[in-house]
């Protein structure tokens, strides 16, 4: 569901930095594979996850987002970059 997917301001940069839409970076979601286990940032004690397809990499985390009076689990897209760049 794309409204329980939210970019960070981050993320947005490195979306104009290497040319990238956020049909790309879903596409990544659905497409990629997850490579290696989650790991534990230390700022803000979350587990992040890096997905990945032969040209582009996402890292995201999970997050609840608060929809009405029910709380979904989504996704928040940390950053991201189109390999070789």
């Amino acid at each position: 569901d794309p409204a329980l997917v939210s970019v960070s301001a981050h993320c947005k940069i490195e979306m104009l930095n290497d040319n990238l839409l956020i049909t790309d970076l879903m596409n990544v979601l659905k497409h990629g594979k997850i490579r290696k286990k989650g790991q534990l940032d230390a700022e803000t004690d979350e587990f992040i996850y890096r997905i990945e397809t032969g040209r582009i990499v996402v890292v995201f985390k999970f997050r609840d987002f608060t929809r009405g009076n029910r709380i979904d689990t989504g996704i928040k897209l940390v950053t991201c970059w189109r390999k070789g760049s």
